[in-house]
């Protein structure tokens, strides 16, 4: 199955048609060392001007309340900055090591 902007694994992605243009909904997982992966998120968030990315991410950051940064997270973060969108994540721990 094709799927926009390349993104065929570990990942669903639904394109909604609307009068301003395409609205994008997609799921992500990326593995903490899934280089990969954040390149094809910056890809997406790249090419589409209307998008919701919903998924585990592993991205941690004490800028959404995490006590520490993993490389993921600076990646997110860095993004987040440049492309001025909203990161919306648990109050909460999701990972008990």
């Amino acid at each position: 199955m094709h799927t926009p902007m390349g993104l065929q694994q570990d990942s669903t992605v639904v394109m909604i048609p609307t009068q301003i243009g395409d609205i994008v909904i997609a799921t992500l997982y990326s593995p903490l060392r899934s280089k990969e992966l954040q390149e094809k998120r910056q890809d997406f968030i790249q090419k589409s001007p209307n998008y919701v990315i919903g998924g585990d991410l592993n991205s941690k950051s004490p800028v959404w309340g995490c006590k520490q940064y993993n490389k993921n997270g600076k990646i997110l973060e860095n993004m987040q900055e440049q492309y001025q969108f909203t990161v919306a994540a648990p109050n909460k721990p999701t990972y008990y090591p």
